[in-house]
């Protein structure tokens, strides 16, 4: 349980001094559900790193029934049924289905947790100084990222968010570009191209999609899209030992997550279906090569690139760690700047939605695919 906490809003697990693990955290242990909650999900990484399916593990099973007993039991209460801790309680429970994609399962807690959340008056009555409400707020904006699919609640987007130039995405507008920046964030000028190619077109195609712009206007996207996909396309993807980029896998890794946007752009088609298996594969092997205490010194970055193969990783061995950094960068960022990481995620949203209308929606199974292997991770 130590080791987790450390992982939930610190992308390395050396988090700073912070309201999460000081406050909430221990807020949460003197409560019986929350507390058995945390050793449930304790289980269940346990049960995977002894390869041991969660479903079949006696100890999963015993903490997650015990879990359930005691949040019916709250739910059965009118004083403690729209509690905080009865809230954050499915919240955790929608997590962990989450995690292991159980689709159904979740949709089932979405539709619960909204009328507990009716029930107390609104996301701004959940109490504990708004903590909850940003709890809620972001867990659905990473179910609906992961999914492909719209959000549960409603969202008031931020204007003008601040941030500091390390939190930089390209889902974002920035006084400063990334090409002068590379300094503060240790990035290549090359890297930084691309960075800001990404930007552009995708602020373009947030604009174009909210004026329902008319069709010259998307031809005119969509021919920007493809001048920038090509210019990437012919930059050098650091294959060759010989080449000064041959050992810069933050460029590789970008590079990769660039052509894979925009493809979707150019052929208006959600990143579920044209994030390939190929693509993915080099995209994985390519980023974790990147320790994780580097990724956390850029997390807008390292967001930018995880949020690229999300929801194609969905079902692949890859999915569930793929989402459980894609929810640590976001709490990380959020932490101290809240309204920022909120505006990047709605603009990602944005960026799913014009994409999904574009196509045929992609059917996918909820049924967890296993993970064959441990593979350990740099900090």
């Amino acid at each position: 349980l130590k080791i987790i906490c450390k992982y939930v809003v610190s992308i390395d697990g050396n988090p700073a001094p912070n309201c999460y693990n000081d406050y909430w955290v221990q807020w949460s242990i003197k409560s019986p559900l929350l507390a058995h909650l945390a050793i449930l999900t304790s289980a269940i990484y346990q049960a995977e790193a002894q390869n041991e399916p969660p479903g079949q593990s006696p100890i999963t099973l015993r903490y997650k029934v015990k879990s359930i007993e005691l949040l019916n039991e709250m739910l059965g209460n009118e004083e403690s049924a729209t509690s905080p801790e009865a809230i954050a309680g499915v919240l955790y429970l929608m997590v962990n289905e989450w995690y292991w994609c159980n689709r159904d399962v979740v949709q089932s807690h979405i539709v619960g947790l909204k009328e507990m959340i009716r029930l107390r008056g609104g996301l701004h009555n959940l109490g504990l100084s708004g903590f909850v409400r940003k709890m809620v707020l972001h867990i659905d904006y990473n179910v609906a990222c992961s999914y492909d699919i719209e959000p549960a609640f409603s969202h008031v987007e931020p204007t003008q968010p601040r941030h500091p130039v390390e939190m930089s995405i390209p889902f974002v507008a920035a006084e400063q570009d990334f090409c002068s920046i590379t300094e503060e964030l240790q990035i290549g000028k090359e890297t930084a191209t691309i960075l800001d190619d990404m930007r552009f077109v995708i602020l373009a195609l947030i604009k174009h999609a909210e004026q329902d712009s008319a069709e010259p206007e998307q031809m005119k996207l969509t021919a920007t899209a493809t001048w920038i996909r090509d210019r990437i396309a012919s930059l050098p993807d650091g294959s060759s030992l010989a080449s000064p980029l041959a050992s810069d896998f933050i460029y590789k890794s970008c590079r990769i997550a660039a052509l894979i946007y925009c493809k979707a752009i150019v052929e208006r088609s959600s990143l579920t279906k044209v994030c390939t298996l190929k693509e993915l594969t080099h995209l994985w092997a390519t980023m974790w090569r990147v320790k994780l205490s580097r990724w956390k010194q850029i997390p807008g970055i390292f967001l930018f690139v995880i949020a690229s193969a999300l929801s194609a990783a969905e079902l692949t061995p890859h999915g569930r760690f793929t989402k459980a950094m894609f929810k640590t960068a976001t709490s990380f960022i959020g932490l101290d700047y809240f309204d920022f990481v909120d505006a990047a995620l709605m603009a990602f949203v944005k960026l799913q939605r014009w994409l999904r209308t574009g196509g045929e929606e992609v059917e996918r199974s909820s049924k967890p695919v296993p993970l064959e292997f441990i593979h350990i991770y740099e900090s």
